[in-house]
């Protein structure tokens, strides 16, 4: 099974938070989310960020969304592609 290109950060500020609502899961699908991190567009820029996966909401036509969470820890602008790895119960 490979991970998919789920969200793309384009740029995140220096110590920034940024949320992504992702929906259209099926209800018996399970996900579980991964971060690619680019520093800034210097040569040598360091990537630290911080990902979470937050809440899970139903919605009334049985899909599912889920809160995607990306922290930038680094001193310099960061961009992050947002994987996911699906699996079906």
């Amino acid at each position: 099974m490979a991970a998919v290109l789920e969200y793309k950060f384009d740029l995140i500020q220096p110590n920034e938070t940024v949320s992504v609502f992702i929906h259209g899961y099926a209800n018996n699908t399970a996900v579980n989310y991964s971060a690619v991190v680019y520093g800034g567009f210097v040569p040598f820029d360091i990537g630290h960020v911080r990902i979470t996966q937050g809440e899970t909401f139903r919605h009334v036509d049985s899909t599912v969304g889920r809160l995607v969470t990306v922290e930038n820890l680094a001193s310099n602008l960061s961009k992050v592609d947002v994987l996911a790895l699906f699996d079906n119960y």
